[in-house]
């Protein structure tokens, strides 16, 4: 799957054509209408200037990458809202990497590779998860990665491997918000298991 850099006439015109398809509205109306996320997105760029670099400071351009999936309004500008923010974590991502910053690396391919699962492409979101666990295993950002590939074992009804991956969540990172959670997962895991026999 190609990822694009920056805006390009071909991609806007095509965003706006989909999004005037799923309102029923023609695509001048469209793209002329103001958006309500101009002003969430201003008040995150202030916020993002005041913070120093680190954790925190990531998140906020995390959620800058995805702000235009708020509001969402049917099926199909969720589709066009998700390929904008799979876009803009790509190009976050590229940022970070350009900057050699390891930890700020991890943080945005979690969440590249979430928004990369809700386009059902699970192994172009595993490559963001397995980098992750390879290059940054004792982060923060380690017990999301397998979380998230536990998801998306489970979406695909491979229930064995999502419960082996939800067992290192408990096993490898102990007390973490991800642990807590895996073992219903776990449990879930087992049902299906136990109802396939």
């Amino acid at each position: 799957m190609a990822y694009v850099r920056g805006p390009r006439p071909a991609l806007v015109a095509f965003l706006i054509a989909g999004l005037a398809a799923a309102c029923g509205e023609p695509p001048a109306a469209v793209a002329t209408r103001p958006d309500p996320s101009v002003a969430l997105r201003a008040a995150i760029e202030r916020r993002i200037e005041a913070l120093p670099a680190g954790r925190e400071r990531v998140a906020a351009e995390i959620e800058r990458a995805v702000v235009g999936m708020k509001g969402v309004t049917g099926r199909e500008d969720w589709n066009v809202r998700l390929a904008a923010a799979v876009a803009a974590l790509h190009e976050l991502l590229s940022e970070k990497q350009a900057a050699g910053d390891a930890a700020a690396e991890a943080q945005v391919r979690v969440a590249f590779g979430r928004h990369l699962s809700m386009t059902h492409d699970y192994a172009a979101a595993d490559v963001q998860f397995d980098w992750v666990l390879e290059h940054a295993q004792n982060s923060p950002d380690a017990p999301a990665a397998l979380t998230e590939k536990a998801g998306n074992r489970w979406r695909a009804k491979r229930y064995a491997a999502s419960k082996a991956l939800l067992e290192r969540v408990v096993r490898d990172y102990p007390g973490t918000p991800e642990a807590d959670r895996a073992r219903p997962g776990i449990r879930n895991c087992e049902q299906k298991l136990e109802n396939a026999k």
